[in-house]
């Protein structure tokens, strides 16, 4: 038993190679032979002193993605450089963590498979190779899809051959999204393109919406579920593993352990400077920039549990579901490829975002917790019928989106505030029956009348300015009135009268 786990133990640890191109059976012929010059230039050599390790893909300028488990033994980042065919000189090594992290610094084996991802920063950025981003979505689209493999490995486990870049096509077998595997993807070699010594965190590339991405990063062969080979059948076996690095994020190994069990020991990670803002940037799938407020930003979230992520385009909110129970306003910008489908097991109560889709308003629907919704978009005609199912939310802000109307919105009897600026509204008679509703913001609309709020008697602000009101006779009676504003409407001057007594009230109504 101990001999067998040393042999299953050294199929992570060294498969890292494939075979020549002209060697390696096409699955798809339209790829071509020839690796696309953006994935050739992006796909680096990582050596220990002389000796070449393992493979890794350039992500950023300065950064570099590999596998955890080339750094198990050793770690020092002296002494690795990042090479590559076009560098003048190896380019030196700043810094290297990975996902597999202990709170000791070391690496650990049982996070494997789907935490094999090691993160190296450069001390100095390639300015003239175009980096690969990482595939984002659901993992499972990507199954029976067409996919690149490359790597500076060997051909045989019992060949010197490595150091040279190669690389094959395959299939896409299994993908996990959720469960133990997930984040793992599983591809068929047909028994010609396998990992070998020398590939372990090589990149695994598919196209996605036109563009080369990372798909995953070589683990190892697929032995915790289908162990059929051992010695050196490693490089011509039928499956391999690979780690998406997208699937799982620095929250889970790092923040959170560290928030569970001693808050101090958080706050002292943050403030030495262990935590940045560019490491959420990768994590976390955000564009952000580098700001030095980043511990007292978490220093809120952990009081508040509200996090501000505006202005920064996220990709995933998967890692969200880590902060269940902690997280309970969140605003966020997100790209028209993201996924949101996360909120709907979240703890979230108050939602701001800006989103692009259909698919993503769905998706944010599917929150049940809501209380206030902030929802902007460059986009329009989105359909909000699920709004009704909503009878928790509290505040619905949603301007300049093209609504025309939101038919059963008062079955939402608790709804307090409504801001419908900027819209396409003829009519608000859709709002007849919300008889909660404190303040309302109608401005910039093509609205007629006011027949919709003719019954809520807790109405205490209203703007309707810029639409086509011609009478406020509706709002005779609303005692509870405390300001109004009309103006630029079609109203008369003899129809300028406050519906509350002004001498009573003060100055309400501005017409």
């Amino acid at each position: 038993m101990k001999n067998l786990l040393t042999l299953i133990v050294s199929a992570v640890l060294f498969s890292c190679g494939l075979e020549s191109t002209s060697q390696i059976q096409v699955v798809n012929p339209e790829l071509g032979e020839k690796l696309p010059e953006q994935l050739s230039k992006a796909t680096v050599a990582i050596y220990r002193g002389e000796r070449f390790v393992c493979t890794g893909v350039l992500v950023e300028k300065a950064r570099v993605l590999t596998a955890a488990h080339c750094f198990i033994s050793h770690r020092v980042p002296s002494d690795f450089t990042v090479r590559h065919s076009d560098f003048e000189q190896p380019k030196s090594i700043a810094s290297i963590r990975t996902l597999a992290d202990t709170s000791d610094g070391r690496v650990e084996e049982s996070f494997f498979p789907n935490y094999d991802v090691a993160i190296v920063d450069m001390v100095t950025s390639i300015d003239n190779i175009e980096p690969v981003k990482v595939f984002r979505g659901p993992l499972v689209s990507t199954v029976d899809e067409t996919v690149i493999v490359a790597g500076y490995g060997r051909t045989r486990f019992d060949q010197a051959d490595a150091g040279v870049l190669r690389h094959g096509t395959a299939r896409v077998k299994r993908a996990y999204d959720k469960g133990m595997f997930q984040g793992v993807v599983v591809i068929d070699n047909n028994f010609q393109s396998a990992p070998c010594s020398g590939d372990s965190g090589g990149p695994l590339f598919i196209l996605q919406d036109d563009q080369w991405r990372i798909l995953g990063l070589t683990h190892g062969v697929h032995w915790y579920s289908n162990f059929d080979y051992l010695g050196f059948e490693f490089c011509t076996h039928k499956e391999s593993t690979y780690v998406n690095p997208g699937a799982h994020t620095f929250a889970d190994f790092s923040l959170k352990p560290k928030v569970e069990k001693n808050y101090n020991s958080f706050t002292e990670y943050c403030e030495n400077g262990d935590l940045t803002r560019e490491e959420l940037s990768f994590y976390l799938g955000l564009a952000l920039e580098s700001r030095k407020d980043i511990c007292a930003e978490f220093e809120d979230f952990l009081a508040q549990g509200r996090l501000n992520l505006e202005g920064s385009p996220i990709y995933s909110l998967e890692p969200l579901r880590h902060w269940n129970g902690l997280l309970s306003r969140l605003d966020l910008e997100t790209e028209p490829e993201t996924d949101l489908s996360a909120l709907g097991e979240s703890t979230v109560e108050h939602l701001k975002l800006r989103i692009h889709t259909q698919a993503q308003v769905d998706q944010i629907l599917e929150t049940k917790g809501l209380k206030q919704l902030v929802i902007r978009s460059a986009n329009t005609g989105f359909d909000w019928r699920k709004l009704e199912d909503h009878r928790n939310l509290l505040n619905l802000d949603l301007q300049d989106l093209g609504i025309e109307g939101l038919p059963n919105i008062c079955q939402n009897r608790d709804l307090r505030r409504v801001n419908l600026t900027l819209n396409s509204l003829n009519s608000i008679a859709f709002l007849d029956g919300c008889q909660n509703l404190e303040e309302v913001f109608l401005s910039s609309n093509q609205i007629q009348n006011l027949s919709g709020l003719s019954s809520p008697e807790t109405l205490r602000v209203i703007i309707a300015s810029n639409n086509r009101i011609r009478a406020i006779d509706e709002l005779q009676g609303h005692r509870g009135l405390e300001f109004a504003a009309f103006s630029n409407n079609l109203l008369t001057t003899d129809q300028q009268v406050c519906p509350v007594e002004e001498e009573l009230e003060g100055d309400i109504c501005s017409f």
